[in-house]
């Protein structure tokens, strides 16, 4: 099953990365994100992203339980 995942930009723009998984990776220091790693992507994979324009990623479609 492919996950959903929401990329906002601070631009306000977004988009939607459907993969298979999709790993994060954050600074030790700042904590701030450094790379969206997505694994047998099925729809709009990026091919760069600026992380410092990136202001949210939210993974659609998470249920409780």
């Amino acid at each position: 099953m492919n996950e959903k995942i929401r990329v906002i930009l601070k631009s306000g723009n977004e988009f939607v990365i459907e993969c298979e998984k999709m790993t994060a990776t954050h600074s030790t220091i700042t904590g701030e994100l450094e790379k969206l790693d997505c694994e047998g992507c099925t729809k709009n994979r990026p091919l760069y992203l600026d992380m410092s324009q990136v202001s949210a990623v939210l993974h659609e479609d998470l249920k409780n339980g």
